[in-house]
Protein backbone atom coordinates (compact mmCIF):
# COMPACT_ATOMS: atom_id res chain seq x y z
CA UNK A 1 0.00 0.00 0.00
CA UNK A 2 1.26 3.47 -0.85
CA UNK A 3 1.34 6.16 1.80
CA UNK A 4 1.11 9.84 0.99
CA UNK A 5 1.68 12.94 3.05
CA UNK A 6 -1.37 15.04 3.80
CA UNK A 7 -0.32 17.55 1.13
CA UNK A 8 -0.02 14.80 -1.51
CA UNK A 9 -3.32 13.30 -0.41
CA UNK A 10 -5.07 16.61 -0.98
CA UNK A 11 -3.46 16.85 -4.41
CA UNK A 12 -4.48 13.28 -5.15
CA UNK A 13 -8.08 13.94 -4.20
CA UNK A 14 -8.12 17.10 -6.29
CA UNK A 15 -6.39 15.78 -9.41
CA UNK A 16 -6.14 12.00 -9.32
CA UNK A 17 -9.40 10.48 -8.15
CA UNK A 18 -12.08 9.92 -10.73
CA UNK A 19 -15.49 8.38 -10.41
CA UNK A 20 -16.64 9.93 -7.15
CA UNK A 21 -20.23 10.13 -8.43
CA UNK A 22 -20.09 6.44 -9.28
CA UNK A 23 -18.78 5.66 -5.77
CA UNK A 24 -15.76 3.90 -7.23
CA UNK A 25 -12.43 5.58 -6.70
CA UNK A 26 -9.50 5.06 -9.02
CA UNK A 27 -6.15 6.69 -8.40
CA UNK A 28 -3.88 8.12 -11.07
CA UNK A 29 -1.38 5.38 -10.23
CA UNK A 30 -4.00 2.70 -10.89
CA UNK A 31 -4.98 4.36 -14.17
CA UNK A 32 -1.34 4.61 -15.22
CA UNK A 33 -0.83 0.90 -14.53
CA UNK A 34 -4.00 0.01 -16.44
CA UNK A 35 -2.99 2.20 -19.36
CA UNK A 36 0.49 0.62 -19.44
CA UNK A 37 -0.96 -2.90 -19.51
CA UNK A 38 -3.46 -1.96 -22.24
CA UNK A 39 -0.79 -0.31 -24.41
CA UNK A 40 1.54 -3.31 -23.99
CA UNK A 41 -1.23 -5.72 -25.00
CA UNK A 42 -2.18 -3.51 -27.94
CA UNK A 43 1.40 -3.76 -29.21
CA UNK A 44 1.74 -7.48 -28.42
CA UNK A 45 -1.54 -9.37 -28.76
CA UNK A 46 0.05 -12.50 -27.26
CA UNK A 47 -0.40 -10.75 -23.91
CA UNK A 48 -4.18 -11.17 -24.31
CA UNK A 49 -3.68 -14.81 -23.31
CA UNK A 50 -2.40 -13.78 -19.87
CA UNK A 51 -4.90 -13.71 -16.99
CA UNK A 52 -3.37 -10.51 -15.62
CA UNK A 53 -3.94 -8.68 -18.92
CA UNK A 54 -7.50 -9.98 -19.17
CA UNK A 55 -8.13 -8.83 -15.59
CA UNK A 56 -7.06 -5.27 -16.45
CA UNK A 57 -9.21 -5.23 -19.60
CA UNK A 58 -12.19 -6.45 -17.57
CA UNK A 59 -11.55 -3.75 -14.95
CA UNK A 60 -11.52 -1.04 -17.63
CA UNK A 61 -14.84 -2.32 -18.99
CA UNK A 62 -16.29 -2.33 -15.46
CA UNK A 63 -15.17 1.27 -14.97
CA UNK A 64 -16.88 2.19 -18.26
CA UNK A 65 -20.03 0.38 -17.12
CA UNK A 66 -20.10 2.40 -13.88
CA UNK A 67 -19.43 5.70 -15.65
CA UNK A 68 -16.16 6.12 -13.74
CA UNK A 69 -14.06 6.07 -16.90
CA UNK A 70 -15.00 7.39 -20.33
CA UNK A 71 -13.73 6.76 -23.84
CA UNK A 72 -14.06 10.48 -24.50
CA UNK A 73 -14.55 13.17 -21.89
CA UNK A 74 -15.46 16.84 -22.05
CA UNK A 75 -12.84 19.34 -20.96
CA UNK A 76 -13.49 22.63 -19.18
CA UNK A 77 -12.76 24.62 -22.35
CA UNK A 78 -15.58 22.84 -24.20
CA UNK A 79 -13.31 20.55 -26.23
CA UNK A 80 -13.17 16.78 -25.90
CA UNK A 81 -10.31 14.46 -24.93
CA UNK A 82 -10.29 10.93 -26.36
CA UNK A 83 -8.78 8.34 -24.04
CA UNK A 84 -7.30 6.22 -26.81
CA UNK A 85 -6.08 3.54 -24.40
CA UNK A 86 -9.64 3.02 -23.15
CA UNK A 87 -10.84 2.62 -26.74
CA UNK A 88 -8.09 0.02 -27.23
CA UNK A 89 -9.29 -1.85 -24.12
CA UNK A 90 -12.82 -2.01 -25.59
CA UNK A 91 -11.48 -3.40 -28.87
CA UNK A 92 -9.36 -6.01 -27.04
CA UNK A 93 -12.32 -7.03 -24.86
CA UNK A 94 -13.91 -8.81 -27.82
CA UNK A 95 -11.18 -11.42 -28.46
CA UNK A 96 -10.94 -12.37 -24.77
CA UNK A 97 -14.69 -13.09 -24.51
CA UNK A 98 -16.38 -16.32 -25.53
CA UNK A 99 -19.58 -16.54 -27.53
CA UNK A 100 -22.58 -17.46 -25.42
CA UNK A 101 -26.32 -17.68 -25.81
CA UNK A 102 -28.32 -15.15 -23.80
CA UNK A 103 -32.05 -15.73 -23.40
CA UNK A 104 -34.31 -12.85 -22.44
CA UNK A 105 -37.94 -13.96 -22.39
CA UNK A 106 -38.80 -15.10 -25.92
CA UNK A 107 -35.66 -13.46 -27.35
CA UNK A 108 -32.32 -15.14 -27.88
CA UNK A 109 -28.96 -13.52 -28.54
CA UNK A 110 -25.68 -15.22 -29.41
CA UNK A 111 -22.86 -12.81 -28.61
CA UNK A 112 -19.68 -12.15 -26.68
CA UNK A 113 -21.10 -9.23 -24.70
CA UNK A 114 -23.44 -9.41 -21.75
CA UNK A 115 -26.45 -7.14 -21.67
CA UNK A 116 -26.85 -4.44 -19.06
CA UNK A 117 -29.05 -5.41 -16.08
CA UNK A 118 -30.79 -3.93 -13.04
CA UNK A 119 -32.29 -0.91 -14.78
CA UNK A 120 -34.64 -0.14 -11.86
CA UNK A 121 -31.67 -0.08 -9.47
CA UNK A 122 -29.82 2.21 -11.89
CA UNK A 123 -32.81 4.56 -12.08
CA UNK A 124 -33.13 4.07 -15.84
CA UNK A 125 -36.43 3.63 -17.72
CA UNK A 126 -36.17 1.09 -20.52
CA UNK A 127 -39.11 0.34 -22.82
CA UNK A 128 -39.35 -2.95 -24.74
CA UNK A 129 -36.78 -3.41 -27.50
CA UNK A 130 -34.24 -1.07 -25.94
CA UNK A 131 -30.89 -2.73 -25.37
CA UNK A 132 -27.70 -1.62 -23.68
CA UNK A 133 -24.55 -3.69 -23.47
CA UNK A 134 -22.51 -4.17 -20.34
CA UNK A 135 -19.68 -1.63 -20.53
CA UNK A 136 -21.99 1.23 -21.49
CA UNK A 137 -22.96 3.82 -18.91
CA UNK A 138 -26.54 4.91 -18.34
CA UNK A 139 -26.94 7.63 -15.71
CA UNK A 140 -29.98 7.78 -13.43
CA UNK A 141 -32.89 9.48 -15.19
CA UNK A 142 -32.06 8.15 -18.65
CA UNK A 143 -35.03 6.99 -20.73
CA UNK A 144 -34.38 4.42 -23.45
CA UNK A 145 -37.01 4.10 -26.13
CA UNK A 146 -36.43 1.22 -28.60
CA UNK A 147 -32.72 1.82 -29.15
CA UNK A 148 -29.22 0.42 -28.70
CA UNK A 149 -26.35 1.59 -26.51
CA UNK A 150 -23.09 -0.15 -27.30
CA UNK A 151 -20.13 -0.87 -25.05
CA UNK A 152 -18.20 2.34 -24.44
CA UNK A 153 -21.31 4.50 -24.85
CA UNK A 154 -22.02 7.13 -22.18
CA UNK A 155 -25.55 8.47 -21.73
CA UNK A 156 -25.91 11.20 -19.10
CA UNK A 157 -28.91 11.90 -16.88
CA UNK A 158 -31.97 13.56 -18.34
CA UNK A 159 -31.32 12.04 -21.77
CA UNK A 160 -33.90 10.18 -23.82
CA UNK A 161 -32.36 7.80 -26.32
CA UNK A 162 -35.11 8.02 -28.89
CA UNK A 163 -36.60 5.35 -31.09
CA UNK A 164 -34.01 3.28 -32.95
CA UNK A 165 -31.11 5.53 -32.08
CA UNK A 166 -27.71 3.90 -31.64
CA UNK A 167 -25.16 5.19 -29.16
CA UNK A 168 -21.76 3.75 -29.92
CA UNK A 169 -18.06 4.04 -29.56
CA UNK A 170 -16.57 5.38 -32.76
CA UNK A 171 -13.25 3.98 -33.81
CA UNK A 172 -11.21 4.41 -36.94
CA UNK A 173 -9.85 0.91 -36.68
Amino acid sequence: MLEFSQQNTILKITFCFIGIKAKYLVTCIELYIMQSVIEAAWNNRELLKEASTQKVINEVIELLDKGTLRVAEPLQDGSWKVNDWVKKAVIMYFPIRKMETIEVGPFEFHDKMALKKDYAKLGVRVVPHAIARYGSYLAPGVIMMPSYVNIGGYVDSGTMVDTWATVKLRTNR
